[in-house]
């Protein structure tokens, strides 16, 4: 290890700092019992410049891809020696938003300006304007974080060795693209070459003080954040738009609930009243499972409450402030 221990500069240091790093609960929950995953987001990280913990913050793999978070993309260019400045504006000029990023790069005394722009119509072209998840939550952040990308990365390729933003890499949709087996049309199935067979049932007796479970136990072992009480149960959120994420933990539900509401109270194209509302209905959508964290886990459910309170308090007093 160098000057700083956390900052290994041997394969061994690198492994030890692994390992112990997996055991901690403060690393990131992908990361967690994981030391080969963050060996390697270690790596990914030193490549462009960001030290191990930063690493394990900013680093993650999304689709098979690692990326960055934009902000992060952005602090690695602004720390570059040869940046010169940039700007991001957010603009309607025909009705539909457009995002433009200018990126100024002093490349042996000439002056390099790079401006990327990413529209509405972009978007919708893309078929991301108004999709389930960040786009129909915070759509400018994702308009702004696309032209980032594309101005970030044809200014200075260099300072990001091929890594992808990760807002961008989040919109990707995967397709199946595995070729058929040309077998296939020639060979008769199964169905065909085999004889039927009349299908046979046959009663089990099972005695009458045999024991039978009540449920059946596909998960031995209660993930983070769930007593043995609620192990079976699916921890899950109803997002906005009626989609359902399942999440891992009460800790990560806490933190997504916060993001949701975090992004429907700076929605500042909708009244204080109607942003008020959103995030009320909002909770109702998560009411049954919030009553299931309250019973499995009280402190985070008093913080996730505590949360929900304050931006409802917050924006009644800015409603009545704007005469809503």
């Amino acid at each position: 290890m160098s000057n700083g221990m956390l900052t290994p500069t041997t394969f061994e240091g690198a492994m030890q700092f692994s390992e112990t790093m997996a055991q901690s609960s403060m690393v990131p929950k992908a990361f967690q019992g994981k030391p080969a995953d963050i060996l390697v987001a270690v790596q990914w990280g030193s490549e462009v410049g960001l030290p191990p913990l930063a690493a394990l913050q900013n680093v993650c793999v999304i689709n098979g891809k690692p990326t960055i978070y934009g902000d992060s993309m952005l602090a690695l260019v602004t720390g570059h020696p040869e940046y010169g400045g940039h700007e991001e504006t957010m603009a309607k000029p025909d009705g539909d938003l457009v995002a433009t990023c200018k990126i100024v790069r002093l490349v042996k005394g000439r002056v390099v300006i790079t401006e990327r722009t990413f529209s509405q119509g972009d978007a919708k072209r893309a078929n991301l304007w108004g999709k389930g998840g960040p786009w129909k939550l915070y759509p400018k952040r994702m308009l702004q974080m696309r032209a980032r990308s594309f101005a970030i990365r044809d200014a200075f390729p260099d300072a990001l060795s091929g890594i992808a933003m990760a807002e961008e890499q989040e919109s990707v949709e995967l397709k199946d693209i595995t070729p058929s087996n040309p077998l296939d049309a020639i060979a008769p199935t199964v169905k065909e070459k085999l004889p039927a067979v009349e299908a046979h049932t046959e009663a089990i007796e099972v005695p009458d003080d045999a024991e039978v479970p009540n449920t059946i136990d596909v998960a031995p072992e209660a993930s983070e954040g769930q007593t043995e009480d609620t192990a079976e149960i699916a921890i899950n959120m109803t997002l906005p738009d009626g989609e359902v994420l399942y999440i891992n933990g009460w800790g990560e539900f806490y933190s997504q609930f916060v993001t949701e509401i975090n992004a429907i109270s700076d929605d500042s194209e909708r009244t204080y009243k109607e942003r008020r509302h959103d995030i009320s209905e909002f909770k109702k959508l998560n009411d049954e499972m919030l009553e299931i964290m309250e019973k499995d886990d009280a402190e985070r459910h008093k913080l996730t409450g505590d949360a929900y309170k304050k931006l409802i308090k917050y924006l009644s007093a800015k409603a009545k402030e704007a005469g809503e």
